[in-house]
């Protein structure tokens, strides 16, 4: 059993490298050649490329820590999608997901998957490429979902970006946070290091936010 799926693994690793790897290669090179670029996406590219694979997401410890926790409902805004590979799979389950990010490589990763999806999935995933303070959606969320983003931010910014949710979420609205645990990813970006429980929540409460339930995994986030 254990063979026969890692066949399976490695035939589907093998047929999203053969069939995106151009793409999204002239993705990252295209935007990182940009002036004002840096060059997180191509240091992923060359360091971690299996990660901007679909595949790499399906059984992803993110996704089911998400559905396990079932406080993502109606229409879900992820702050920091990224790449959107979460909010693809999420949104093959059933959800309804608006993602933003301040990343042009990011979107346009995130669209070129997002056009590949039937359209019954494609319906409920949107990527836009904007600040947070200009995302005006005329209608208000029903959540959030924001997946290694915190770690990103420095205390002030995360003051704004609440303000800013709270412009944008329906009152009382159920947030889902993930951050790495200590220095975990090891990522030069990274401004805030967690190493518990009772360090998060104080962040997150200095923030703005009011913790329910939060707990360190097992994978170490």
């Amino acid at each position: 059993m254990r063979s026969s799926l890692r066949l399976k693994t490695n035939a589907t690793f093998f047929f999203e490298k053969r069939s995106y790897e151009k793409s999204l290669e002239s993705i990252i090179l295209k935007n990182c050649s940009k002036e004002n670029n840096n060059d997180t996406w191509l240091r992923r590219w060359n360091e971690n490329r299996l990660a901007l694979f679909p595949h790499f997401w399906e059984n992803h410890f993110h996704i089911s820590t998400i559905l396990e926790s079932k406080c993502l409902t109606g229409k879900i805004l992820d702050f920091g999608c990224g790449s959107g590979h979460i909010d693809i799979v999420l949104a093959k389950k059933g959800l309804t997901i608006y993602g933003i990010d301040i990343s042009p490589t990011a979107i346009e990763i995130a669209n070129y998957y997002r056009d590949r999806l039937k359209q019954s999935v494609k319906n409920r995933v949107h990527f836009m490429l904007t600040n947070i303070s200009a995302f005006h959606p005329n209608f208000k969320l029903d959540s959030c979902l924001m997946t290694d983003v915190l770690e990103h931010l420095p205390l002030e910014t995360a003051k704004n970006i609440v303000r800013e949710l709270r412009r944008l979420l329906v009152e009382d609205a159920p947030i889902f946070i993930s951050v790495p645990y200590a220095k975990n990813y090891n990522d030069p970006d990274h401004c805030n290091f967690f190493y518990s429980v009772e360090e998060f929540n104080a962040f997150c409460n200095a923030i703005g936010l009011t913790v329910k339930n939060s707990r360190i995994d097992k994978n170490g986030t």
